[in-house]
């Protein structure tokens, strides 16, 4: 990890040096530099409700048992409950997903084949 850390490291301060060299000659007015396209922007705070919902649940556990003494001994014995309820969402969102994907199909029409695969 610290080799990689390393390497890091100085990559940054090899590409801050080069990118800041390029900018200042194309700042020169130096021709025939191309900067380069960077999307700048910060990325969107959006969540999902899911991931909203499982932070605020925590929350009100670790709040229960700091504030008013509940203990978590309980969670040693249901956290299994945890994975099988993700997975339960999971699997009748994508059975949703499918299920309107198939009413959306139109099938070919009868008097036409659909034909060779790659235009052959």
């Amino acid at each position: 990890m610290s080799i990689f850390l390393a390497f890091f490291f100085v990559y940054n301060v090899v590409d801050a040096g080069r990118r800041a060299s390029l900018y200042n000659l194309a700042l020169d007015g130096m021709e025939g530099i191309e900067l380069p396209n960077m999307n700048m922007e910060l990325p969107s705070l959006g969540g999902s409700i899911g991931s909203g919902v499982a932070l605020i649940a925590v929350g009100v556990i670790l709040l229960a048992n700091t504030r008013f003494g509940i203990t978590l001994d309980w969670i040693e014995e249901w956290w299994p409950v945890a994975p099988i309820l993700i997975s339960a969402y999971l699997l009748s969102k994508a059975l949703q997903e499918r299920k309107a994907a198939s009413s959306h199909d139109e099938p070919y029409p009868a008097s036409e084949p659909p034909g060779e695969p790659f235009g052959s």
